[in-house]
């Protein structure tokens, strides 16, 4: 009669000490622990702790262990707008839309790309009315949405005047 006999595998002293608590405590409660019960048991951290000598043993075949994964949000896509071309806004523009002060900052950029050459930022235009870029930007939005401007989101000095007299 042969008896097979199982090799176990080499174990280092911190792994016989975790499997040792796993099947104490599996033995004890009657069901497995969790890796963060292990981790607490053991005051390892997160990182190098508990779950890579839990994924050793896993590896060994001393313990059945499956790291828990995130699941991925899928990124959201924005959806595009249709944009009107540009002809289309220039003829559905009315200055009478444009509040006062609207106009004041239409007219300030205008005379900014006249005297300079190039658009200005949005600070040197809150700059310029002693706002703060916020400020600045509370009032350019709704100038975009009219048409009256347009600009490329993230770029610097890319405000246009599209159309109106400044």
């Amino acid at each position: 009669m042969s008896t097979a006999t199982l090799e176990r595998p080499a174990l280092t002293e911190r792994q016989r000490e975790v499997l040792a608590w796993i099947s104490h405590y599996t033995t004890s409660k009657g069901k497995k622990p969790t890796t963060a019960q292990v981790c607490r048991a053991f005051e390892h951290r997160w990182i190098n702790g508990a779950p890579s000598i839990l994924r050793q043993l896993a590896e060994k075949g001393c313990v059945t262990w499956k790291q828990r994964t995130r699941k991925s949000k899928k990124p959201k896509i924005p959806k595009l707008k249709k944009m009107k071309s540009t002809q289309a806004v220039e003829s559905t523009i009315d200055p009478k839309t444009l509040t006062p002060r609207q106009q004041e900052v239409l007219s300030w950029i205008s005379g900014f790309i006249d005297v300079h050459g190039f658009s200005p930022t949005i600070r040197e235009i809150a700059n310029g009315f002693g706002w703060t870029v916020n400020g600045a930007m509370c009032h350019l939005r709704p100038m975009r949405k009219k048409g009256v401007i347009s600009w490329v989101d993230g770029h610097s000095r890319t405000i246009r005047v599209i159309g109106g007299d400044a």
